[in-house]
């Protein structure tokens, strides 16, 4: 007795206009090693590649990347700077952001807000499996998507990958806004609602 249908024409007007994220450039890669941290300053960057335990400094200002990828228990932490006005981080990825288990980017002061963190992701998402564990990727062991959070990571900020989809595992999840083009969530996802995109977000 199921019926399939529409329930009614998609309200595009009254809808808010979804970010929408361009980037490109690149420059040289930013390697943090297992249980080392690392601290840059804002600029056009390559591959970011965050080991086991790695951590990534931020300073206020905008960043563009190739690519971000996070392994287990890494970071990417915004700092407020001396000039205690300059609290906003801007980072723009050309491709895609892997966060690995227990992965966190957030700002990190007491009183930051999800606003004072954008992560605006550009890539679609990949046709195939990137380096296959178990063989030809005929079977999606991992997710396929231009944002992937697994097991436990979260994100304190805002995110938007307009041109692919947000994929958080079980238990993942942050505090802050996401939008995507598709939003697949695990089981356990928790996510809160936080100062949400700017009407003159670009």
């Amino acid at each position: 007795d199921t019926e399939v249908g529409p329930e009614g024409s998609f309200p595009a007007a009254s809808m808010p206009p979804l970010p929408l994220a361009s980037a490109s450039g690149s420059g040289m890669d930013v390697h943090v090693e297992e249980h080392k941290t690392r601290s840059i300053t804002p600029g056009t960057y390559g591959a970011v590649v965050i080991e086991v335990h790695g951590t990534l400094r931020l300073a206020a200002g905008w960043y563009t990347f190739t690519s971000v990828q996070m392994w287990g228990d890494s970071k990417i932490l915004g700092d407020r700077g001396v000039d205690t006005r300059a609290t906003g981080l801007n980072v723009w990825i050309v491709n895609t952001l892997e966060m690995g288990e227990e992965a966190k980017i957030e700002p990190a002061w007491d009183d930051a807000k999800a606003k004072d963190f954008t992560i605006l992701v550009a890539g679609s998402d990949p046709n195939k499996i990137r380096d296959p564990a178990l063989g030809p990727p005929t079977t999606p062991l991992v997710p396929t998507t231009v944002v992937s959070m697994d097991h436990k990571s979260k994100i304190h900020g805002l995110l938007a990958a307009p041109h692919g989809t947000i994929w958080m595992a079980e238990h993942a999840g942050g505090k802050g806004a996401f939008a995507a083009f598709d939003i697949v969530l695990g089981e356990d996802v928790e996510v809160e609602f936080e100062s949400g995109f700017s009407a003159s977000t670009p």
